[in-house]
C-alpha cells in the first residue's frame, strides 16, 4: 500500500527552477531571517533558500492546492523553517497579518507556469495535450478558457490576443475562432490549437515554438488575471520589506517585464528637496534602489541544462531606511 507521500509525490513533474544561484545571490539571505516565495509552485526555489541558510525560515503561498500537497510533501524535512499558504499572493499583505509578519527579509516571485501545470494538472495549459479548456490556476476565478473562447466578442478576443501576447495575427485569430465556435462550440486544447494554427500563415509560423502559444499565453492571462494581480501585488511587497530586504522578481514575457521595471522606476527616489535641508518635505523620496540595472538572465549552461530559462528575467530592488 502506498503512503500518502508517496501519491503524492506522483503528481510531481520535472520543473526546474530558474536563476537559482542568481536569486541567492540578490535576495542577500541574512541569518535568522524569514523569507516569502509568492509563487511557490513545486518548491525549487524555496527548497534552494531553506539549503543555503539553516537558520532562516520561508512561508510559501500557492494558489493551485494540488502542486501545493507537492511543494509540502517535498519540503516535509524543514518542518518548523517552511511553512505554506494556500492563496494567491494578490493578498500578499492580508496573509502577512494574519500569520503576525510585519516584515520580512526578502520576497521571490518567480511568475512562470510550473511544468507541473502543462504536464500534469490536466487543465488545458498545453497545446500538446487535449484536455478540456479550463487554465485556472484556482477555484478563485469564475472565467474559465472554454467561457472566453465561446463567449467572448470578437473585438474582446483581438484585445486580449495584442494585449496579453503581442499577437500579429490577433484578428485572424479571434475571427477563425468566432466562426468556428458557431458551427459547434470549441471543446478542448487540441481544437483550439488546430483553429489557430490554421489561421496564421505558414510562412509566418515561428521556428521553435507551436504557433499557438502566444494565444494559449493570452488566454490563460486573461483567465488568471495574472497582469492585474502582479500590479496590486508588487506595491504590497515592497511595503512588507524591512529596510535592506529585497524584493525579486521573474518575468518571462515582455509584457510583465515591463509592468515590474516601471513599477520599480515609480518607487526609486525623486527627491526635488534642495539638499541643505535635513529630510525630504516634497513627498517624493521613494521607497527602494535599484539593484539590477539591467535584468538578470540565464547564462547559456543554464539554458542547456533548462531551456525554459531562455526566457527568465530578473529584477531586484532593495527597500530603502
Amino acid at each position: 500500500m502506498k503512503t500518502k507521500t508517496e501519491g503524492v509525490k506522483k503528481l510531481t513533474a520535472v520543473h526546474k527552477p530558474v536563476l537559482v544561484d542568481e536569486v541567492l545571490k540578490n535576495l542577500n539571505i541574512k541569518d535568522n531571517s524569514l523569507y516569502m516565495d509568492c509563487t511557490l509552485g513545486e518548491g525549487g526555489h524555496s527548497k534552494a533558500i531553506l539549503d543555503y541558510n539553516s537558520s532562516v525560515r520561508v512561508v510559501g503561498l500557492e494558489q493551485d492546492r494540488d502542486i501545493e500537497a507537492v511543494a509540502k510533501a517535498r519540503l516535509a524535512e524543514y518542518d518548523g523553517r517552511f511553512e505554506s499558504v494556500s492563496a494567491n499572493f494578490l493578498h500578499l499583505k492580508s496573509i502577512a497579518a494574519r500569520y503576525g509578519i510585519k516584515e520580512v527579509s526578502g520576497i521571490l516571485m518567480d511568475l512562470g507556469i510550473s511544468m507541473y501545470h502543462y504536464m500534469n494538472s490536466g487543465k488545458g495549459f498545453s497545446f500538446s495535450k487535449d484536455e478540456s479548456l479550463d487554465m485556472r490556476l484556482s477555484n478563485e476565478f469564475d472565467t474559465d478558457a472554454a467561457e472566453i473562447v465561446n463567449h467572448y466578442s470578437e473585438s474582446r478576443l483581438v484585445e486580449i490576443f495584442k494585449n496579453y501576447s503581442e499577437e500579429k495575427f490577433a484578428r485572424r485569430i479571434a475571427g477563425s475562432i468566432v466562426r468556428a465556435r458557431k458551427e459547434q462550440g470549441i471543446h478542448s486544447t487540441k481544437e483550439l490549437s488546430r483553429i489557430v494554427a490554421s489561421a496564421i500563415p505558414r510562412k509566418f509560423w515561428p521556428p521553435n515554438t507551436h504557433p499557438a502559444t502566444r494565444t494559449f499565453q493570452a488566454i490563460r492571462i486573461e483567465v488568471n488575471k495574472e497582469l492585474e494581480v502582479l500590479e496590486s501585488a508588487l506595491p504590497q511587497a515592497v511595503s512588507l520589506l524591512k529596510p535592506g530586504g529585497r524584493l525579486c522578481v521573474i518575468t518571462f514575457h515582455s509584457i510583465e517585464d515591463r509592468i515590474v521595471k516601471d513599477y520599480f522606476k515609480t518607487e526609486v527616489p525623486q527627491c526635488i528637496c534642495p539638499p541643505q535641508l535635513p529630510m525630504c518635505t516634497c513627498g517624493r523620496p521613494g521607497k527602494v534602489k535599484i539593484i539590477t540595472k539591467k535584468p538578470v538572465t540565464a547564462d547559456e549552461s543554464e539554458i542547456k541544462r533548462n531551456p525554459s530559462s531562455r526566457s527568465a528575467k530578473l529584477r531586484v530592488v532593495e527597500r530603502l531606511k
